[in-house]
């Protein structure tokens, strides 16, 4: 969870803090001013958000005055070139018209003449106008360039001026577009002031060519130039000196490291520094607040590093001294130390600062071992929102979060800089509601006295006991009071309920903890009845009043719930969770070689193996016994499944998980009547209340407050069929779960999806095994969850349900093994076979929404169901204010999708479309053959084209109608998806309408249907991938075997690296699309094969190995590269836009490299050596039917101009430039 900004915080942007005295360096020998000119000035510019915009630091001194002034503004209006920056240090006034400040306008008025004037102008044109057009003021440049008659100051021409302009153009440089032409005339200007070696604030032998501007010194690092100027002493002076910047050592490292000398200086990698800033806090008082700068950059489990100095803070409930960071939600990353660096701090940090290597922590989507940064025993963090070094937004958020504060008085340090003024930052949301912090163990509780068995229906626990072996019955247990139960570690316990388990407020149920699993067995059956519902008495009941929450009452049957405040530890005994086949394992089969030896796995133990496409679906087995990594089956298999694809290819193999438990929950209906009641996908309006009778199931529910760890237990036959809210795991409502994990589960034949995100944030799901369960399994409900960690789950066969009308198979929907109404969360290393939609991304929005525009700012999200208002009272500690309520999913990059497989889908492989507009319905207006209606079926899918994905990068914590966006590209790294099948209808393996979605390394095989895409940010393509028109990118993907990958419909591909084989073509027609595409662009793509460095590729070389795709010899032409035989687009005026590039040949592999437009040949039966009813255009021309244009989409972001991105000008070689 990410709380607004703290409003009472002001940032001291450039204190200097003293050097310890034994580390004290006395500045440079300050040289007399030059004659030529009375101020210094010192930029460091950086590029700002509008395109040739900068902010700079002008620093100006004259000889009358010690110390320099400062000025500073953002230039946000006004081309390439522009930037204007005036001031003068001892001017009534400086600037003339401050109303009107602006990067086209431009004059200083000082009110003494004989002050240093700087007048802006365009640098790369050389002349001496202000931008408004006017003269530089006469007398002002007399002043300023009389005293060298050299200059030539009237004429002020490129070649001749005086040093004041000199400078004054490196700031323009710093927004110039190009850097080589600026560099160039800079080079020409400063060789008329050879000498000029005395400016104020140069460290000893740095020349005026040296000038610590950043972008100048990127350009041109005269290194050579400056032989006794080491990396050390570049690095000390930046640090250290009085006319430096006076950065810490990792900030001075990287500058001269990595944009200044980087011959001289690359490599320098001081550590990780911990160093001390002041803030100023309302009242006058001055806090000084802890940073550091060189932590691991990346994502971690806390949201994305950097190794920017930033300020680090503390998580209150992670305890004194515990050493573990137990947050691992969204905006918040931990800080780890990077691989072999030191750890530093200032002597005038008195905190005590050190490291412990933390284990399964989250970075960029992976759980490794990693050494987190402590302070004081403290983990710390940073926040993202923070982008300034001194920076410290988070203070106090949630009541939480607090930086770490040094104790230092008034008088130790010296007053700090005077506070520059900035925009105010938003109203700080409500405190997040909480329970008083706690401390949070992993080990077992201490041994307490035995439970009393119940003597009535209902066991009410109110004393810590211990549950020990034997068989219980009741009708619900209630345990409450504060008291902890456990169950003897090696009982047999049996429980039947046939109402509930209500794990109450601060109470505590404990089968197994992390330090000492579950030995024994437990097995809970829920036997309760739908037809007892109205029964209140027997079921458990929560009043959220009772705990401080937004007014509230649920009853919940048949159920386990951990209330608010409670506690659920789960932890069965260890076993490998899922695994991939080794070798192929044919019918019949009744042994398993497996890519590792699993942990955990015995004789009776219930496995599935999933399925591998064509070659036969998924199916159960039960072990007979484990030697190594071979697993022998009790009976045959009886479907062939692939194992021997290498390298990597390996996640084609077919996976193996574990179902069996020692830890088990269940349910008493009879499963053969509840699959009758399903009735395949026949489901109906007749047999809805038949099917919730007969498919009653327990479930289990977490709700706000909640500290739930579960691991290692089985969950079947859970759910209650066709009912929103009584799923089988489910977190409900449970607002920041931080620390939370359902880890290696296995959950089968649920009636009510697998697990279920709902109002949760910060949750994590690792490991667990999904099959056989009804509905969308992975399910985020209602579009307000972040922050949370889906990783390395297994889903096979979702199976059709009608909790809500996309869960129905058929043409407009279909079980999705996740689906996904929230971007900001960590999807990785998952596996879905046998879905109708591997993974289906739709998101609340608004109605006539657009994200690629900047209309209807901070409007196009929104939250469904429940949450919308739980999370809106303030009681639930969020309010109407909070950042979670105010989200905008359909500008928000997803935080992580990568590695994720998604096999044997039934419809599509990955989705993006098709809107809804809730998460529940009153009813169930799908069972009665309802079409979509927003008013009576809001979970009913729209058509296609109703929903889009226009990621962006903007302030989540700015007023909604203040946001401004930025295109920003998506980056799906080695995502497979392989065997899509079309058994309702059109299907694809990838539909998107936007997402700017770039597929990195990502491989796509035998899909019996290719990609489509729909029409929609045409012109932020250019931004996110550099090519208008592009609506997706693959950069070095395969395209293996089968059908036609690429089926053209509306939007345009940009593939960079591609390699494909085995196809039976590589671009075809959608059916019945007239020709209305902006088709395909190649650059660097060929054959595989083709290009003669492939075969030892690491990431090709394996389909040699293979020996499953058929890699055609290379040719002078590719005979089977288009098909256009669709009679539609042969004879269709829109179908003049129709055409496939290659900018370079296919890679160089044919046409001797040229540039190279395929188009239709208007015969779709010949084949003119690229495919039927294709040509080589001889005049290639830009043809794009949707291109980034000048209409109502002519958007790349806020403030930025399309121009470079439209009608095809940003084609690598097009002739048509």
């Amino acid at each position: 969870m990410a709380p607004a900004r703290n409003s009472t915080v002001t940032v001291v942007t450039d204190y200097k803090p003293p050097p310890p005295p034994s580390a004290a360096k006395p500045p440079p020998p300050r040289a007399p001013l030059h004659p030529l000119c009375a101020a210094l000035i010192f930029c460091l510019a950086v590029a700002a958000a509008t395109e040739g915009a900068i902010i700079a630091l002008l620093l100006l001194r004259s000889e009358e005055e010690e110390a320099p002034a400062l000025a500073v503004k953002r230039c946000g209006v006004g081309g390439a070139g522009k930037c204007m920056l005036i001031g003068a240090p001892s001017c009534d006034a400086w600037f003339s018209d401050e109303a009107n400040w602006a990067c086209d306008f431009g004059h200083a008025c000082c009110a003494a003449t004989d002050k240093p004037v700087i007048s802006i102008r365009q640098a790369v044109e050389g002349n001496c106008e202000d931008l408004d057009g006017s003269d530089v003021k006469g007398v002002a440049r007399s002043s300023m360039c009389s005293a060298d008659a050299a200059s030539n100051a009237t004429a002020c021409d490129v070649e001749l001026s005086c040093g004041s302009i000199v400078i004054a153009a490196t700031l323009i440089f710093a927004g110039a577009d190009d850097m080589q032409t600026a560099a160039a005339w800079l080079t020409s200007v400063l060789s008329t002031l050879e000498g000029a070696t005395d400016f104020w604030g140069l460290p000893p032998g740095f020349t005026i060519a040296q000038i610590p501007t950043l972008s100048v010194w990127a350009a041109e690092a005269h290194d050579a130039e400056c032989p006794t100027c080491s990396c050390g002493d570049r690095i000390g002076w930046l640090q250290d000196s009085s006319d430096g910047p006076q950065v810490n050592e990792v900030d001075a490292c990287a500058r001269v490291a990595g944009a200044e000398f980087p011959a001289a200086c690359g490599g320098c990698n001081p550590g990780l520094r911990v160093t001390m800033a002041p803030v100023a806090l309302n009242g006058g008082r001055i806090a000084y607040i802890l940073t550091a700068a060189g932590a691991l950059p990346g994502y971690t489990s806390g949201g994305t590093a950097t190794a920017d100095r930033r300020t680090i803070y503390y998580f209150l409930p992670d305890g004194d001294g515990s050493a573990e960071p137990t947050y691992n939600g969204d905006r918040w990353p931990i800080v780890y130390v990077p691989q072999g660096a030191t750890i530093t701090a200032d002597p005038s940090v008195t905190a005590i600062v050190s490291s412990r290597v933390t284990t399964r922590r989250l970075i960029d989507g992976s759980f490794v071992e990693a050494e987190v940064l402590l302070v004081n025993g403290r983990p710390a963090y940073q926040y993202s929102m923070d982008t300034t070094p001194e920076a410290a937004n988070g203070n106090g958020l949630g009541d939480v979060w607090f930086w770490f504060e040094e104790s230092i008085s008034q008088e130790e340090l010296p007053p700090p800089a005077p506070i520059l003024a900035s925009s105010p930052p938003p109203p700080s949301p409500p405190p997040v509601a909480s329970p008083p912090p706690r401390t949070i163990s992993n080990e077992c509780p201490a041994a307490s006295p035995a439970c009393t068995a119940p003597s009535g229906q209902d066991w009410v626990i109110t004393t810590s006991c211990t549950i020990q072996a034997g068989s219980y019955s009741a009708r619900k247990v209630l345990i409450s009071d504060g008291a902890i139960v456990s169950v003897e570690q090696d009982a047999s316990v049996t429980m039947d309920l046939s109402g509930g388990l209500l794990v109450g407020s601060n109470s505590e149920l404990w089968i197994g903890c992390e330090s000492t699993p579950f030995t024994g067995t437990w097995t809970l059956t829920f036997n309760g009845r739908r037809e007892d519902l109205g029964n209140t008495e027997r079921w458990l009941s929560v009043d959220y009043s009772d705990y401080g929450l937004p007014p509230r009452f649920e009853v919940w049957a048949n159920a386990l719930v951990a209330s608010h405040g409670a506690r659920l530890e789960i932890h069965g005994a260890p076993k490998t969770s899922w695994t991939r086949l080794r070798e192929d394992a044919g019918v019949g089969a009744t042994t398993l070689t497996l890519e590792e030896g699993p942990v955990g796995w015995a004789p009776g133990d219930e496995i599935v193996i999933a399925g591998t496409g064509v070659n036969g679906g998924s199916e159960r087995a039960t072990v007979a016994s484990v030697a190594g990594d071979a697993v022998t089956l009790q009976n045959g298999l009886t479907n062939f499944h692939e194992g021997s694809w290498p390298g990597r290819g390996a996640r084609l193999n077919g996976e193996v998980g574990m179902l069996s438990h020692n830890v088990r929950f269940t349910s008493g209906f009879d499963l053969g009547a509840c699959e009758n009641a399903f009735g395949g996908t026949g489901l109906s309006a007749r047999t809805d209340e038949q099917t919730k009778n007969s498919c009653f199931g327990g479930n289990v529910a977490f709700l706000q407050h909640s500290i739930v760890h579960v691991e290692n237990a089985e969950f079947s036959k859970l759910g209650q069929a066709l009912v929103m809210g009584r799923y089988s795991l489910h977190f409900h409502l449970a607002g920041d779960a931080s620390g939370s994990y359902l880890r290696g589960n296995g959950i089968h034949h649920s009636n009510n999806r697998c697990i279920v995100l709902h109002g949760v944030f910060n949750a994590e799901l690792e490991g667990n095994v999904c099959v056989d369960n009804r509905g969308h399994n992975l399910y985020l409900e209602d579009g307000i969850e972040v922050g949370n960690a889906v990783v390395g789950n297994l889903v096979v066969n979702p199976r059709s349900s009608a909790t809500i009308c996309t869960d129905k198979i058929g043409a407009e929907g279909g079980a999705a093994g996740i689906w996904i109404t929230n971007p900001n969360n960590t999807f990785t290393d998952n596996a879905v076979v046998g879905a109708a939609f591997g993974a289906w991304f739709t998101f609340p929005t608004v109605d006539d929404s657009h994200p690629f525009t900047g209309e209807k700012r901070g409007q196009l999200g929104g939250v469904f169901g429940a949450s919308a208002a739980y999370f809106r009272d303030p009681l639930s500690g969020y309010g109407p204010a909070h950042w979670v309520v105010q989200q905008e999913q359909t500008r928000t990059p997803v935080a992580a999708f990568h590695r994720n497989t998604f096999k044997d889908s039934a419809r599509m492989g990955i989705t993006v479309d098709f809107r809804v507009h809730d998460s529940e319905d009153a009813y169930i207006p799908c069972l009665d053959k309802a079409a979509y209606v927003e008013s009576s079926c809001p979970t009913c899918a729209n058509v296609g084209h109703t929903f889009s994905w226009g990621p962006a990068t903007y302030d989540v914590s700015a007023p909604p109608a203040q946001r401004e966006y930025q295109p920003a590209k998506q980056t799906f790294e080695d995502i497979i998806v392989a065997y899509t099948r079309s058994l309702y209808g059109e299907g694809f393996s990838y539909w998107a309408t936007g997402g700017l979605v770039s597929f990195e390394r990502s491989i796509f095989v035998d899909n019996q249907q290719g990609s489509s895409l729909g029409f929609t940010g045409e012109c932020a393509s250019g931004i996110a991938f550099g090519r208008g028109g592009a609506n997706v990118q693959f950069s070095k993907a395969l395209f293996l075997n089968g059908p036609a990958p690429f089926k053209l419909y509306d939007g345009g591909y940009h593939c960079v690296d591609c390699r494909w084989a085995g196809l039976d073509h590589l671009v075809t027609m959608r059916p019945g699309s007239p020709g209305n595409v902006n088709g395909v662009l190649l650059e660097r793509s060929a054959p595989l094969g083709w290009i003669g460095s492939d075969r030892d590729d690491p990431l090709l070389g394996w389909i040699w190995d293979s020996n499953k795709v058929d890699i055609a010899p290379a040719a002078v032409e590719v005979a089977n590269l288009v098909d256009w035989t669709s009679g539609f687009i042969q004879n269709s005026w829109q179908g003049e836009d129709v055409n496939l590039v290659s900018t370079d040949g296919l890679g160089g592999t044919v046409r001797g490299g040229a540039f190279t437009q395929w188009v239709r040949s208007g015969d779709p039966g010949a084949n003119q050596g690229w495919g039927y009813g294709a040509i080589v255009n001889g005049a290639p021309s830009f043809k794009q039917f949707y291109p980034c244009m000048g209409n109502v989409y002519h958007w790349c972001g806020d403030g930025r101009s399309c121009e470079p991105h439209a009608y095809g000008r940003d084609v690598p070689g097009a002739p048509w430039l």
